[in-house]
């Protein structure tokens, strides 16, 4: 019996000695682990930083684009008008013009009568 003895506490104290070993492994990976997580929490945070950095920046070029569209607009608009009134004067010069051809045109025929009525 104390040889049966002697064997089971030996058995206990080799297994005793594997749960020893076994937590101080679990000990070091879980020490690992919380490195990790702590590690990649913080690359998270910086993660999401650069994020709202870069969304900030797109926020402020859309807004850029936008002003720039509703100038672009603006400028369209007086490009438009201007054209128009451009054409009105246009369309206005060339019946001034059409009056003054047939001015002359009437009085290039009455030269030609007079020349002719002199001419007899």
């Amino acid at each position: 019996l104390e040889g049966q003895l002697t064997v089971r506490a030996n058995d206990a104290h080799a297994t005793a000695q594997r749960v020893d070993d076994l937590n101080a492994k679990f000990a070091r990976k879980e020490v690992i682990a919380k490195q990790t997580i702590h590690s990649m929490n913080a690359t998270i945070a910086k993660l999401e930083g650069q994020l709202t950095v870069r969304a900030n920046d797109a926020h402020e070029t859309a807004q850029r684009v936008d002003d720039m569209n509703a100038k672009l607009a603006r400028k369209r608009a007086i490009a438009k008008q201007t054209i128009h009134s451009k054409n009105a004067t246009i369309a206005t010069l060339e019946g001034q013009l059409t009056v003054r051809a047939n001015e002359v045109h009437a009085t290039a025929q009455r030269v030609d009568d007079l020349n002719a009525k002199f001419a007899r």
